[in-house]
């Protein structure tokens, strides 16, 4: 496999908007401008471990909102789920329920997202 200039620049481009770029540390950033400028003048990028790289990079770049509420709602859920685990079960069973339910997951991830931005703490 092998990637092409127009993927690493919409890749780019996407993680500017997005400010997913800017989360990027400097090698990284260094290695995804030097691809970019390699594959500019023609060449093709055909190393498998390089590769591997760079399409984590672009799946970094490219990291829309929804997987980032889905993860933080589950990294909540599972949390609650190993804080509450000692008796709270028992006497509220619905609350189970609730830590596996896809609605509430989502929930939790919104609220979090919100207050990683809104009250100040960046988690």
């Amino acid at each position: 496999m092998s990637l092409d200039y127009g993927v690493l620049l919409r890749a780019f481009r996407r993680g500017i908007r997005n400010g997913e770029w800017h989360k990027l540390g400097q090698e990284k950033r260094g290695l995804f401008r030097c691809a970019l400028e390699f594959l500019k003048k023609g060449a093709r990028i055909v190393r498998t471990n390089l590769v591997k790289e760079l399409l984590d990079i672009i799946k970094a770049l490219t990291s829309p909102l929804k997987r980032t509420i889905w993860q933080k709602g589950l990294e909540v859920a599972n949390a609650m789920r190993k804080q509450l685990e000692e008796g709270v079960f028992s006497w509220c069973p619905k609350l189970k329920d609730w830590l596996q339910d896809p609605d509430y997951i989502f929930y939790l991830g919104v609220s979090s997202v919100n207050s990683m931005y809104w009250g100040g703490v960046r988690s």
